[in-house]
């Protein structure tokens, strides 16, 4: 059964999808959208729960972290249907970014966690979630570029010509936290208007959201005025990315198109001050430059002067930074072994009736890896109870003296 949580109901950002990626009509629309993001919370809540009482599935799977994603686990668990997250495991330990708390919702609601990369792997396990849940599937992001990317390949000179681009960098900003503050939207619009002094095109397509607070702002006259500026539409996946294929680089703060351009090996400059996707940074394919108008100009002036680099669209099988094309195939596997089988579980603990978090001392130098085989560790700290970044890299070296909470039974 197919549910549609109507969060975005714009057809450009939504119906369209559903055609492109062959879904086919919902069997239920749940129309939360258009409201602030709790409401959103609640309906989704309410409504999935509703489905599940009425229909008894055999499990609810979600992906990303979308508000409607953590309604429908809450759901699930008040509920006692298990619940799977797909795109489990990502963190930016940003609080003030609302898919912050909605990723980690999902996580310790779920009951089988299907994470995109080693390092969400990591994350979970720091987290203290049973290894058991956790399945290392790749993202299906890169099976859908797989299908879909020859399909923009031919249409990508159609859509240029329709939109009128040859040489252009691609924008988009549509995040609560970049478009609902009004220091960083100035900001967003101050560092857009000294870049179209470069001479390159500029194409927007322009979210709702986006378009709604510039008019808030009473900025909307300076952003439409841009030379070089090109405000387009919401597009569809198709013509988003037939554009993304033919664009210098990206400018963006959405962590999937982060993911997109990484496997694409397209350049991409991310206003936001960290990201869910670090592994994009590592590789050098991601650039990190907050909302400060001087650093996008410096960054984008160098990426310019650069040739235009040829995506590389990855084939079945082989192997990106977000995995290689089967991620999705892993998941159906792993849902038919296990679906059977799964409850949320009401452990027995007779000693002490709850397993006890702990701090033990480390005696001698150890590498994380070789904690997270020996025990559960959940944080390391050092001497001062400072917690230290080592869950961030996996062959991190732990000082002796450093603190590490456990979780054992007594």
């Amino acid at each position: 059964m197919f549910v549609a949580s109507g969060q975005h109901y714009d057809y450009e950002l939504s119906r369209v999808f559903l055609e492109e990626f062959g879904l086919g009509e919902p069997d239920i629309w749940l129309t939360v959208g258009g409201k602030p993001d709790y409401e959103i919370l609640a309906e989704t809540i309410k409504g999935v729960a509703r489905i599940v009482e009425e229909r008894e599935p055999d499990i609810v799977i979600a992906e990303g972290d979308t508000s409607t994603c953590a309604g429908a686990a809450l759901a699930s668990v008040k509920t006692q249907v298990p619940f799977a997250h797909v795109e489990a495991g990502l963190r930016s330990f940003d609080y003030t970014m609302p898919e912050e708390l909605n990723r980690r919702i999902a996580d310790h609601c779920g009951l089988l966690l299907f994470a995109p990369t080693e390092q969400a792997v990591i994350n979970l396990k720091c987290e203290g979630i049973p290894p058991d849940r956790i399945y290392l599937t790749g993202n299906t992001i890169v099976d859908a570029l797989i299908e879909l990317a020859p399909k923009a390949v031919k249409c990508s000179d159609e859509v240029c010509a329709r939109y009128d681009l040859s040489d252009f960098i691609l924008i988009t900003i549509h995040r609560a936290e970049t478009v609902d503050r009004l220091d960083r939207l100035q900001k967003v619009v101050s560092g857009l208007k000294r870049l179209s002094r470069l001479g390159v095109q500029l194409a927007i397509p322009l979210h709702p959201r986006t378009r709604k607070r510039l008019i808030e702002f009473e900025l909307w006259n300076t952003f439409a005025k841009i030379q070089n500026l090109k405000i387009l539409p919401p597009l569809g996946y198709i013509e988003f990315l037939a554009l993304l294929l033919r664009c210098r680089f990206v400018i963006t703060d959405s962590g999937g198109i982060q993911e997109e351009t990484a496997i694409l090996r397209i350049p991409c400059i991310t206003f936001r001050r960290n990201t869910e996707r670090p592994e994009t940074v590592r590789e050098q394919v991601n650039v990190l430059v907050d909302h400060d108008p001087d650093v996008l100009f410096e960054r984008s002036k160098n990426l310019l002067h650069k040739d235009r680099p040829r995506p590389r669209v990855p084939q079945q099988g082989q192997q990106t930074l977000y995995g290689d094309g089967q991620a999705a195939m892993r998941i159906a596997e792993v849902l038919i072994e296990k679906v059977d089988t799964l409850e949320y579980p009401s452990p027995l603990y007779l000693k002490l009736g709850a397993p006890m978090l702990r701090m033990e001392e480390i005696k001698e130098k150890i590498r994380f890896k070789r904690l997270l085989l020996d025990v559960k560790a959940v944080e390391v700290f050092d001497n001062d109870g400072n917690p230290l970044p080592v869950c961030a890299n996996i062959d991190s070296e732990i000082l002796p003296g450093s603190l590490v909470k456990v979780m054992i039974e007594q």
